[in-house]
């Protein structure tokens, strides 16, 4: 008898991590937008102007499918944010390499009124909060056209990129041309649902705070991002061969690359 009981109360509590990871899901892509101001503030990666204020929260891009897989909800609590009553929600990555994400959800508008993305060790990489509110009731959000990953990105990059492997929960979801500087690139973005991280393809080398960079044939390659030490540099010695730049320069500018 106690052994069921115990069984019933594993899955009770394995299905309330599953409401919670559905509920925040449809807050952050269905939750109506509050009325208000928002602060942002971006440490990494470093930038000039590292604080600004908006009128929402920025948008994230998540995709909820790479998110079931990639995190789970370690904790649920009850809280308070500019005198509203939230739930503030703690998501871990279960590649423990990448970020951390905290949610803070208005209980009765049921939409986000603040998150900060921290990395593997707890330092904070971006906090986007209100600072003020307005009584009024949420604006509707349009319906949100929510993107799986790219099946045939994915797909044709194992013939371009050759042997590639990123990091754990990570998969390819853009594609474009780009300029750093007055170098052009080809920039192809990597998500795991809510982290998200780019390899830049280029013809210099370049450093900088969490940059790791790779030369093969004529070409760098550059990863950016915030991970536990070796994540990305063991992508990048994947890599076996010289990306066939042609051939994704060609993918990029197809009006399928980021559809």
């Amino acid at each position: 008898m106690k052994r069921v009981i115990v069984l019933c109360l594993l899955l009770a509590s394995s299905q309330a991590l599953a409401t919670d990871l559905e509920g925040l899901i449809k807050a952050v892509t269905e939750g109506g937008i509050a009325q208000g101001q928002v602060q942002v503030d971006l440490v990494f990666p470093p930038n000039k102007n590292p604080s600004k204020i908006m009128n929402r929260l920025p948008n994230l891009g998540i995709l909820p499918q790479l998110v079931r897989q990639n995190f789970e909800v370690s904790s649920n609590t009850s809280d308070t944010f500019l005198g509203r009553e939230v739930s503030k929600l703690e998501l871990h990555p279960k590649n423990v390499a990448a970020g951390q994400w905290i949610f803070w959800i208005d209980k009765i508008w049921n939409t986000p009124l603040a998150f900060e993305q921290h990395n593997f060790e707890g330092k904070l990489l971006r906090r986007a909060a209100y600072i003020s509110l307005e009584a009024t009731p949420p604006q509707l959000r349009k319906k949100p056209e929510l993107q799986n990953p790219k099946i045939k990105l994915n797909r044709v990059l194992g013939k371009v990129l050759p042997n590639f492997t990123p990091p754990s929960g990570f998969e390819a979801v853009s594609l474009k041309r780009g300029m750093r500087g007055k170098l052009e690139t080809l920039e192809l973005n990597f998500s795991d649902g809510l982290n998200t991280f780019p390899m830049i393809i280029t013809s210099k080398n370049t450093k900088g705070e969490g940059i790791q960079t790779r030369r093969l044939g004529e070409v760098w390659i550059w990863m950016v991002g915030s991970f536990a030490k070796g994540t990305l540099e063991k992508s990048l010695s994947s890599l076996t061969e010289t990306p066939d730049v042609n051939n994704l320069g060609t993918l990029a500018d197809s009006p399928d690359a980021n559809k």
